[in-house]
């Protein structure tokens, strides 16, 4: 017996799976209108994200700077380490060059 729920139990208890039954009992939603939702929604998050990988990516440095004014001891410790395995495999790093690297 596998240690995870089954679909069929997730799927009686999910409030999505439960909504859409609730609207569908009511005449108020079709399966045509879910496909179709699903349909566009997917194309609309493809596009979504080739249009992101489309951005400039942001500094490396940002990762730490983006939230926090004052980064507590382990972000400066991740950022340390970030900083040290970036330099020692700079060649799987193409994308991030040593100024970036050293200004972190």
């Amino acid at each position: 017996m596998s240690a995870y729920p089954t679909r069929r139990y997730w799927d009686a208890r999910s409030p999505i799976v439960r909504f859409g039954r609730f609207l569908e009992a009511r005449g108020l939603w079709t399966a045509e209108e879910e496909t179709a939702l699903r349909k566009t929604e997917r194309a609309a998050s493809i596009k979504a994200l080739n249009d992101a990988e489309k951005r400039a990516q942001p500094h490396v440095k940002h990762l730490f700077t983006d939230v926090l004014d004052e980064p507590p001891w382990m972000l400066r410790q991740q950022q340390a380490d970030l900083k040290a395995h970036l330099a020692k495999y700079s060649e799987h790093y193409a994308e991030v060059t040593a100024e970036q690297i050293e200004s972190m």
